[in-house]
């Protein structure tokens, strides 16, 4: 499962949040970031050297830039297209 750390009020975890809900997948989002805190603890500083939000996990695998994020799930999502293939559509 994905786990989402950051807020639902801040437009950078608004993006991939966006994308995860048309792909349907799974997410466990956590409250970090503005009055929550959290950005400066050992633990999330770990998973993201910025200390900002978002930071998407999955496994392993931490992801801390909104484009970077949809980007890497719209590449892995079988049979859908957000974008045109070839450039020149674009």
């Amino acid at each position: 499962m994905l786990t989402l750390w950051g807020r639902k009020t801040s437009v950078n975890v608004q993006k991939p949040m966006w994308l995860i809900g048309e792909l349907g997948l799974a997410v466990d989002r956590k409250d970090v970031g503005g009055a929550f805190g959290g950005l400066d603890t050992p633990q999330y500083g770990a998973m993201n050297p910025h200390g900002l939000v978002p930071t998407l996990q999955d496994g392993a695998l931490a992801m801390w830039s909104p484009k970077r994020c949809c980007v890497t799930w719209a590449r892995s999502t079988v049979n859908i297209s957000f974008r045109p293939s070839r450039p020149r559509a674009r």
